[in-house]
């Protein structure tokens, strides 16, 4: 067909070449750029990236912005308006203004600058009621558990109420133990982890999710001790999701999913 034809031959344009030099992500709305993961953005809410060009590359005024969505083999060009100019700060630097579409689940788009390769960049959905990410109200009713915070980490309050979750505040240092029928959210200390963490001391119903450093760990989710019946009721975090918890879509849509599969039966 000529129109697969065409999209494909626009997929293989965008891509870049191996060994091209191209336009770099220096940040993304006053976030410094993870690489090389590529920068991730909310549907809906207006976007800056600050952008490094290489010598050699046209730049705005010359140049010209296009987005693309990407699936597959496909590259659908997008009417989306890319606004391009030099960042005032720093003459060095392009700035790339514009407002990702409407999705309804993650999605891979790609803008292309110029004669540059193309950059790839993630699109999450907006809103709370998204359907690619599970209920955790309805989580919470299914388990018949309520939820609490310890720890000096305003961002998970920040977090748990703009996602409409009501929880008990249990101070800034941490709990004394985890209470019954609840899941605990907390930022601690190893030693208080270990404390709250013990399965001798385990209160009936009571789940732990705490964020904890541990340099000895590879970023991810632990199990702690398992308790009667080889059931788990802590789970350790060293992933670094606080710090972008309320900026990155990625740290926050991963937190939610840690949070139900701390619900799940």
């Amino acid at each position: 067909m000529k129109t697969a034809s065409l999209w494909f031959a626009l997929l293989w344009v965008i891509h870049p070449m191996a060994g091209a030099a191209s336009i770099r992500v220096i940040d993304v709305d006053d976030r410094v750029a993870d690489r090389p993961l590529p920068p991730a953005l909310v549907a809906g809410a207006p976007a800056v990236l600050s952008l490094l060009v290489p010598p050699g590359h046209l730049v705005a005024p010359a140049a010209t912005g296009r987005l693309y969505q990407l699936g597959g083999t496909v590259a659908l060009p997008l009417p989306t308006d890319v606004e391009l100019g030099p960042d005032p700060a720093d003459p060095r630097l392009l700035l790339a203004r514009f407002t990702p579409p409407a999705v309804d689940r993650v999605t891979q788009f790609a803008l292309r600058i110029g004669d540059s390769p193309a950059l790839v960049l993630v699109v999450h959905p907006a809103g709370l009621d998204r359907p690619d990410l599970p209920s955790l109200a309805e989580a919470f009713a299914a388990r018949r558990m309520r939820l609490a915070v310890c720890g000096a980490a305003p961002v998970l309050r920040q977090w748990l109420s703009s996602r409409g979750l009501v929880f008990e505040d249990l101070g800034e240092e941490a709990a004394d133990h985890v209470p019954a029928d609840t899941l605990l959210v907390a930022a601690i200390a190893p030693e208080d982890w270990l404390r709250l963490a013990d399965p001798r001391e385990a209160s009936p119903g009571g789940v732990l999710l705490a964020f904890v450093s541990d340099p000895s760990r590879l970023p991810g989710l632990y199990p702690g001790p398992a308790g009667a019946g080889a059931e788990t009721r802590a789970w350790k975090i060293t992933l670094p999701l606080l710090p972008d918890l309320n900026h990155d879509p990625r740290a926050s849509d991963a937190f939610h999913r840690l949070i139900h599969q701390a619900l799940a039966p």
